[in-house]
């Protein structure tokens, strides 16, 4: 991944972990009782304490982030409205501390938004439907990394071979580059594949109809 934000500029290629969360709040990020410290190193381990931590400080397995398949994933896809209450700055620090550069979620809460620009955490808003979808990906495995350059984001880089295992093609590297009509109808092919009533990720029947009809 690379990206800017603000003076800073980064390179790097990461896996992403998934909480669904809806209006996680700064205090949920890093609660108050964290806040005694100016200096920005040493809040990643509080981060997400109350929901990563047991009363008895060992970690809690159900977790996201204390899963093993999820450590060391740099981008962290949100629920909608992200970031929502007090406007603490410790939020992206421990978010950046802990080793999170870049968060998605469709809604961004203003504050938190401005602060991780200032911060160097990059905040990137997608609709519900890119949300919705990206996190099947995640699921089934067939995405795996994210790429941002210069304020054009591709929110996701999906797995070829496992794309084309889906769709029931070889994946050869002596392939042709396909058309963009052909490249809807394969993806058209994967929306039937994930087969999610909330997950008409392509639009509209007639718009899936126009679409096979400009391709033929």
């Amino acid at each position: 991944m690379t990206g800017t934000t603000a003076d800073t500029q980064w390179k790097f290629s990461s896996t992403y972990v998934v909480l669904p969360n809806e209006n996680v709040d700064t205090d949920q990020i890093i609660p108050a009782r964290f806040l005694t410290t100016t200096e920005r190193t040493g809040l990643g381990k509080a981060l997400f304490n109350d929901w990563r931590y047991a009363k008895d400080g060992s970690e809690r397995a159900d977790f996201v982030l204390n899963k093993p398949e999820n450590r060391g994933a740099a981008v962290l896809v949100g629920g909608n409205n992200f970031g929502c209450g007090s406007s603490r700055e410790h939020a992206p620090w421990a978010l950046l501390d802990f080793g999170i550069r870049a968060v998605v979620s469709t809604e961004i809460a203003d504050i938190f938004r401005s602060n991780s620009l200032k911060n160097g955490l990059l905040p990137i808003i997608v609709d519900g439907k890119t949300r919705r979808f990206f996190a099947k990906l995640v699921q089934l495995r067939l995405a795996s990394t994210y790429d941002c350059a210069h304020n054009r984001a591709r929110i996701y880089h999906l797995n070829q071979r496992a794309i084309y295992a889906a769709i029931g093609e070889a994946d050869s590297r002596l392939r042709k580059p396909v058309t963009l009509n052909h490249a809807i109808q394969r993806l058209m092919v994967l929306d039937a594949i994930v087969e999610d009533g909330d997950l008409v990720w392509l639009g509209t029947a007639e718009e899936k109809i126009a679409h096979a009809v400009l391709a033929l």
